[in-house]
């Protein structure tokens, strides 16, 4: 099986700089002349440099600025997947691809759709290079979910990846070897079942949740977006605190803290928090803080929720209750 197809787009040249002792912060770096700091392109260049020489760690942090600098640079997130792929941290890559699929469709949903027709079937259909981007991020991430066990996730995003490109050889070698190992395990095969078929279609890669909102202890913290995938639940809010403020917010992210937050559903089921991280830059740590006039977009990772909830609290477990701060009736409709 081959385990992942790297992509060939590459915007901007790459860098010439000197990347000997690699740098903790890319932007700080100033060119060979000293005269100017490291642009974002700068940046993206020593990053593709140093994934490509197999230095995936450094990459990554290359990656992460790049995104800080710009959250809309699809290839950051990408390449940032490939990295922790390599690097084992399969459910990490799954968050970049997730990000990277969701931009390019939206990219699909909005623009014309211009492209070269290829022969499909009887019919000949618009192939773009969207097609050809998504094909591959498919196929990679069904590579991620094969690779932590997730064979039905995976066999859904390999056919996902053959409906945007029909002739890929390597989408359907993956989808054949999928399905061998789901009927060797005695798996049901994704959307064979009748009953599943709504639920396979649904969940075939995540379900999310815009716009959400809920009965808040706290005035700081704004829920956006819930997303449900195949082995997580993501939380996405925003942290505001006011340029008057009189104190730094702290959020705990310490996995295994009675101070960190949990979901909770309405019959009193706990899931517990995974990772936090920073969604500017990709920064996991075990806490973040909140300057007065600062606002940041932050990401909770937890474990995954059933799937009929339509009703989910956030707790955040702190041993002050007074300055804990729950979110409660979270709407999953």
């Amino acid at each position: 099986m081959k385990r992942i197809a790297i992509l060939s787009l590459i915007l901007g040249t790459l860098s010439s700089y000197s990347l000997y002792g690699q740098p903790d912060n890319f932007a700080s770096r100033q060119n060979e002349e000293g005269d100017c700091p490291l642009s974002m392109y700068d940046i993206w260049g020593m990053g593709r440099q140093l994934y490509d020489r197999g230095e995936y760690h450094y990459a990554i942090e290359a990656f992460k600025e790049v995104i800080y600098m710009d959250p809309t640079y699809i290839e950051a997130y990408e390449y940032k997947g490939h990295a922790l792929f390599w690097l084992r941290d399969y459910e990490g890559s799954l968050l970049d691809f997730n990000e990277a699929i969701r931009f390019y469709e939206d990219k699909m949903d909005r623009e014309p759709k211009q492209g070269r027709e290829v022969p499909h079937d009887l019919l000949l259909i618009t192939h773009t290079d969207y097609d050809d981007k998504l094909e591959q991020l498919y196929n990679n991430r069904g590579t991620s979910y094969f690779e932590i066990g997730d064979y039905a996730s995976a066999y859904i995003d390999f056919q996902q990846a053959l409906a945007y490109n029909p002739g890929s050889k390597e989408s359907k070698h993956n989808l054949d070897l999928a399905k061998k190992i789901l009927k060797a395990r005695g798996i049901p095969i994704p959307g064979t079942q009748p009953k599943d078929r709504l639920i396979d279609r649904i969940f075939a890669s995540k379900v999310e949740y815009g716009d959400v909102r809920g009965n808040s202890t706290c005035d700081y913290l704004v829920v956006n977006r819930v997303e449900l995938n195949r082995v997580s639940t993501l939380l996405h809010f925003q942290v505001f605190n006011p340029q008057d403020a009189e104190a730094d917010i702290y959020i705990s992210a310490k996995t295994n803290s009675g101070e960190s937050f949990y979901l909770q559903g309405l019959e009193g089921s706990k899931y517990k928090l995974k990772k936090a991280f920073d969604q500017s830059n990709g920064d996991t740590k075990n806490f973040f803080i909140v300057g007065p006039g600062e606002e940041k977009s932050l990401v909770l990772e937890f474990e995954r929720i059933p799937d009929n909830f339509e009703v989910v609290h956030l707790i955040e477990g702190n041993v002050d209750q007074v300055e804990a701060c729950s979110i409660y009736d979270i709407q999953l409709k």
